[in-house]
């Protein structure tokens, strides 16, 4: 039986859809599958607090709420792949080529498309919730300067919002069972991995840096060559410049 939409709760503005997801938990009101879809988030945030940049009613902006059965902790990981290749094949089935930006930014040429910001509610070492936020950019036209594109940049098609989160939302329940098979998934999303294999600039502590990227290990920390070791980073360590 599907999970992913059984449920959707469409808003016109509000803060932040992740927050509206969050207050449905912990008032007891939240059910599994749950989308909430917003036309404009006031404070939509990426991850690290960035402000996500979206015009009302041209994009997807929306919220998961996921009550696992028996997810571990240390399984996390596995949902922001999962999540991050289930966009790219959506993408695919517009027609468009894109990319993982570690950890979880979609890119087309060089240029964000959408983004994911999981957030979560632990039980020991169980999870309790997961709400996976969703940014993606549908109609909205970037400048030129913009390191943003959208869908109908790219297709010069307008897209109906709403069918492309039913398509999403079909994309995850079809898929939900790679959670079980964690090591195709992580070289799923290596193949997908963004300038993976090749030398970037990068940014630790205000220093730049020079690496050559050579993909993720079984925890998601970035691996880069640097200086003749093998270095990890996890999100919010490093800034990868592009």
């Amino acid at each position: 039986m599907p999970v992913f939409g059984s449920k959707f709760i469409f808003l016109d503005s509000v803060d932040s859809t992740n927050n509206y997801a969050a207050t449905l938990i912990e008032q007891g009101k939240a059910e599994n599958g749950t989308v909430v879809m917003a036309d404009y988030q006031e404070q939509g945030r990426g991850q690290r607090n960035n402000y996500w940049q979206a015009n009302k009613g041209e994009n997807l902006t929306f919220s998961l709420i996921w009550l696992p059965d028996n997810l571990s902790v240390h399984e996390l990981v596995y949902v922001n792949w999962w999540v991050s290749l289930t966009l790219v094949r959506l993408l695919a089935s517009f027609g468009i080529e894109s990319q993982v930006k570690w950890p979880n930014d979609i890119l087309v040429e060089n240029k964000k498309i959408a983004g994911i910001l999981m957030e979560n509610k632990l039980q020991g070492d169980k999870v309790k919730c997961v709400i996976i936020g969703v940014g993606l950019n549908v109609n909205q036209v970037f400048l030129p300067e913009e390191k943003a594109v959208s869908m109908s940049m790219i297709t010069g098609e307008h897209s109906k919002i709403h069918k492309v989160l039913m398509e999403l939302c079909v994309g995850l329940n079809e898929t939900e069972g790679e959670l079980k098979n964690p090591k195709q998934l992580k070289s799923s999303y290596e193949e997908k991995l963004f300038l993976n294999q090749e030398t970037i600039c990068f940014t630790v502590d205000g220093i730049e840096e020079k690496g050559r990227i050579l993909g993720i290990n079984d925890h998601g920390q970035l691996l880069i060559l640097h200086k003749d070791l093998v270095r990890t980073y996890n999100s919010g360590e490093i800034t990868q410049l592009y």
